[in-house]
């Protein structure tokens, strides 16, 4: 057995989430409802905060900002999770996280 640790140049493994479970589909349930919710709860702040020029102060331009990142880093990774989970792959690769300009 070798010294050191040997990991997947390409991605990381998902270690404890499957391992044991019955149904994924219960997990990926949750993790979809939670999604949307993220979704949901973070355009109705876009849109309130857009909509309303009474808070269009500094303050709530950084909460502006601080939603959509939120919302793009949600649809980025969650999506991804809930295939991996549904197909019980334990890989997640690094390319489908990173965006590309």
């Amino acid at each position: 057995m070798e010294p050191w640790n040997s990991t997947l140049e390409s991605g990381f493994i998902l270690v404890g989430i499957l391992d044991g479970s019955g149904s994924p589909e219960l997990l990926c349930a949750t993790v979809t409802t939670l999604y949307m919710l993220a979704l949901i709860s973070n355009g109705l702040l876009l849109l309130v905060i857009t909509v309303d020029a009474r808070l269009h102060v500094p303050m709530y331009l950084l909460l502006r900002q601080l939603s959509l990142i939120d919302l793009l880093f949600t649809s980025v990774v969650t999506p991804n999770t809930v295939v991996d989970f549904l197909l019980r792959d334990n890989t997640m690769i690094y390319t489908l996280l990173c965006f590309h300009i």
